[in-house]
């Protein structure tokens, strides 16, 4: 007589044991097992938006404390006075949001971005100098336009804050010279970075001065007879050496006496001399002059971004500044004289 399971009334061959126990075991496992991670997921969820409601309240309650303590500035409030926090620069209008190609490289300054005259005709632009300063985290690009119309001047780019820019221009009849240099200057932020690089070095180097100085001499004289001859630029890693052999010399001259103080006399020089040279940037300066002396020419000197006039930003030629100092006055004084027919020639080169 066949058999049949008591639980789920499957015939059973004789002696066979029905598995139905055993996957029901498995699904009430994985029952609890699901239900132990939608209760850790609840969990999860639950504390992610416990810290999300603390924060929006948190900046919620700022938000009132912000608005409290300062005027109103909204269309419906009949009083005239003006916000705190736009008067002390903590006005949203102040945070400038990134801007997309912020250095408009790769664009025309007319027509991309600048509106151009009737029957204006484009002759040229050139890269012509980029502007930084390490103060105001300052990058921007210089390009200096030339139509038939006008002369135009325009820096793009931002510092640590967002978008920086500044633009000029001159119609060409106004035009009555260039004034174009190209030299180096000694940058101050780059002798005080220079000092702090060397301190350390220069600080070990004194201490085995003081307690080993024989060995210290000879080993001031050597990284200085050999950084001086046999190692030319690299002028900020030898202000490093300069200073560590600096400090070698000086704390052990008393082994030498009298020669000591002269060795360390001229050790002096040579660092001063060899840090002014690291301190040696790139600088380019240029001026479009106009007839009138009462409008302020065009000029990269009139961009330089100043703190207090004591950290004046860098101006750094562009990858087309020597030519634009070799054609340029031509350029100019050929439309102003010839024309249409100047603006062809200059087209066409």
């Amino acid at each position: 007589m066949a058999k049949f399971c008591g639980k789920c009334g499957r015939p059973l061959k004789d002696g066979e044991v029905c598995n139905c126990t055993s996957n029901s075991d498995k699904k009430d496992e994985n029952k609890v097992q699901n239900n132990n991670e939608s209760v850790h997921n609840d969990n999860s969820t639950n504390v992610i938006d416990i810290l999300k409601g603390i924060s929006n309240g948190i900046a919620n309650l700022l938000d009132d404390i912000y608005y409290a303590i300062t005027p109103s500035d909204k269309s419906s409030d009949k009083s005239s006075a003006v916000a705190i926090r736009k008067l002390m620069g903590f006005s949203q209008e102040d945070y400038i949001k990134p801007i997309e190609n912020v250095y408009e490289r790769g664009e025309r300054l007319t027509p991309d971005l600048i509106q151009p005259c009737s029957e204006e005709i484009i002759i040229r632009q050139y890269d012509i100098c980029t502007v930084r300063s390490a103060i105001k985290g300052l990058w921007q690009d210089g390009r200096l336009l030339i139509t038939n119309k006008r002369i135009l001047f325009r820096l793009s780019g931002r510092n640590w804050r967002g978008k920086e820019q500044s633009s000029k221009e001159f119609a060409v009849e106004d035009i009555a010279g260039i004034d174009m240099s190209y030299s180096s200057k000694v940058n101050f932020i780059s002798i005080v970075c220079n000092i702090l690089i060397a301190a350390f070095p220069s600080y070990l180097g004194a201490l085995l001065g003081k307690y080993i100085p024989t060995l210290a001499m000879i080993l001031g004289i050597f990284l200085y007879l050999f950084f001086l001859f046999f190692l030319r630029g690299h002028y900020t890693f030898k202000s490093i050496m300069f200073f560590i052999a600096l400090n070698l010399t000086i704390n052990s001259a008393s082994v030498l006496g009298e020669f000591g103080e002269k060795i360390c006399i001229i050790a002096i020089i040579i660092t001063i001399w060899n840090l002014y040279l690291a301190s040696l940037r790139p600088s380019f300066k240029f001026k479009v002059l106009t007839k009138c002396a009462t409008d302020s020419p065009i000029s990269a000197e009139k961009f330089r971004i100043t703190i207090e006039n004591i950290f004046p930003a860098d101006i750094l030629p562009g990858k087309d500044a020597e030519r634009a100092m070799d054609e340029l006055g031509a350029m100019i004084n050929d439309i102003q004289k010839y024309g249409d027919y100047g603006v062809e020639k200059w087209k066409a080169i």
